[in-house]
């Protein structure tokens, strides 16, 4: 995986972005879970962690990838 040109989806490179993105997706998700503004409404609090715990479901397949080579879900 890691000789793969970087014009290629599956690079390195791109994966690495892939993670970066999820792992702001994560950020974001835990703030609004985590909110205590009565604003939020509890509806959107469990939206949001289900966001966070997807997010990172799919962060850990694709560290295994990196790590392995095989992409599994």
């Amino acid at each position: 995986m890691k000789s793969l040109p970087e014009s290629n989806t599956l690079s390195y490179a791109n994966v690495k972005n892939w993670i970066k993105t999820q792992e702001s997706i994560v950020k974001t998700a835990r703030i609004s879970e985590r909110s205590i503004k009565s604003e939020v409404s509890q509806k959107d609090k469990d939206k949001a962690m289900r966001t966070r715990i997807g997010a990172q479901s799919y962060i850990r397949s694709i560290k295994n990838y990196i790590t392995t080579g095989d992409w599994s879900c």
